[in-house]
């Protein structure tokens, strides 16, 4: 699930500095190469969207495409997994629970069903999103990386900006954790915490993301001319869909990433990740 302050932060901008002598707030980056990038699919909430629902547990053999469990083999975790598909999603539903202490749900046949509708409907939404703002940070992290972009960090305080950076602190394995709150110490780049004590306001230059927005934009198709995805896109999809990913290992995970019109290299590829390394908050 996603931290509602994330939500916060991310969909209505809480929390975000004001852009001033030339630089804009990273957030805002986000929102102006994803709409350069996405013109008609962009949406803003694709930073504080959620993962994909759990879906092979439902159905026999963990697939999908097999018939769903019946109900009374659903063990209870999962039970509060489809207890809560339902009231995120459908406002008016009225779901029983046994008696106290265990106040488990309990669902009706009807109940379940639409549970596993709405998740059959929702998940591709949610892998699409979470698609795009893979792109986007991708696009950013790698022209941070290689100084097609120049940053600044503005202390909470505000005042002045702090413009002795460097490229090669976005060098890292992961920066997840930066775009939590889109900060950063310069006193220690390379911190995996993603606000606290000494953190600051990353800021970047806003003619090079003029530049950068503009080198992005997709030209108008031709209709009768197929637009084909890069590796780097199809790559970021394959990533999105790791945590829906159904069991069986990478034969599997290769075969649900074709359903997506993912290549097996780069499912692959993607699936390699899984051993490869994976934010707190400092105090």
């Amino acid at each position: 699930m996603v931290d509602v302050e994330d939500k916060l932060f991310w969909i209505t901008g809480s929390g975000w500095p004001s852009d001033a002598y030339g630089y804009v707030f990273l957030g805002r980056a986000v929102r102006d190469i994803g709409k350069a990038l996405f013109p008609d699919e962009w949406t803003g909430h694709e930073m504080a969207m959620p993962e994909p629902y759990p879906h092979d547990i439902f159905f026999v053999d963990g697939e999908e495409r097999t018939e769903p469990k019946p109900l009374f083999w659903i063990e209870p975790p999962s039970l509060t997994t489809l207890e809560r598909v339902l009231l995120e999603n459908h406002k008016d539903v009225r779901i029983e629970r046994t008696a106290p202490p265990s106040r488990r749900p309990i669902l009706t046949e009807e109940q379940y069903m639409v549970a596993l509708l709405t998740i059959e409907k929702i998940n591709p939404l949610r892998v699409s999103a979470r698609l795009r703002a893979a792109t986007v940070k991708q696009v950013i992290e790698h022209a941070l990386r290689d100084g097609k972009i120049k940053f600044a960090l503005l202390p909470a305080r505000g005042g002045d900006f702090i413009t002795q950076t460097q490229a090669f602190w976005w060098n890292i394995p992961s920066s997840t954790h930066r775009w939590k709150r889109c900060q950063m110490s310069p006193a220690d780049p390379y911190s995996t915490a993603f606000s606290g004590a000494g953190f600051m306001h990353v800021f970047v230059d806003g003619a090079d993301l003029k530049s950068i927005t503009e080198s992005v934009k997709k030209p108008e198709a031709k209709a009768d001319t197929p637009i084909l995805k890069s590796s780097n896109e199809t790559y970021a999809a394959a990533l999105a869909l790791l945590p829906s990913r159904p069991k069986g290992g990478s034969r599997a995970f290769e075969a649900y990433c074709a359903e997506h019109g993912i290549s097996t290299p780069m499912a692959r590829q993607a699936y390699k990740s899984l051993g490869e390394t994976r934010g707190r908050k400092r105090s």
